[in-house]
């Protein structure tokens, strides 16, 4: 259907997106990829390809492309949080994790609400070893949605490793 579509209308960037959509909703983002590729060759001011390329690249484990595709849709919507948590996603990835935890804040500061931004962020604090931290972050994520267990099973694997750290630090 859609490629048929596709040789009718071929300058036509909706094709190309729905085509990519369809295509990341049976498992096969690679091949999502080439059509918003094509897409956003199309359309190139449109954000909202931009974003859904830099994910699909996040998906196949691709985040310093994906990094670009975000800069790209934050430069067209800069208040579009999933993309700012998604590229925080692919900063943290790429090692990059006090950026990342820059680009969650930033999320947050537009939607405080934004509970993916909250874990994002949590988790890269706790690969940076600031711990505390990373338990008030998960803490403000259980507390927008309480029956998160598994961000309760984080705060309680946290506040196990304070605990071990706390008593081998106070060891003669």
């Amino acid at each position: 259907m859609f490629r048929k579509a596709a040789n009718i209308d071929p300058d036509n960037a909706k094709i190309w997106r729905n085509w990519g959509l369809s295509l990341e909703a049976i498992g096969e983002p690679v091949e999502a990829i080439q059509k918003f590729e094509k897409a956003v060759f199309i359309e190139p001011d449109n954000a909202q390809i931009w974003g859904k390329w830099g994910f699909l690249l996040l998906k196949i484990d691709k985040p310093q492309q994906a990094i670009s595709k975000f800069v790209r849709t934050i430069e067209l919507e800069p208040n579009d949080v999933e993309t700012i948590c998604n590229w925080g996603i692919a900063l943290g990835m790429t090692g990059r994790l006090d950026e990342a935890v820059t680009k969650f804040e930033k999320a947050l500061d537009i939607k405080p609400d934004y509970i993916d931004a909250w874990i994002n962020c949590g988790m890269a604090l706790a690969k940076m070893g600031m711990f505390e931290q990373s338990v008030k972050k998960y803490e403000k994520a259980l507390f927008l949605n309480p029956k998160m267990a598994n961000v309760r099973n984080r705060i309680d694997e946290i506040k196990k490793l304070l605990k071990l750290r706390n008593e081998h630090s106070t060891q003669p």
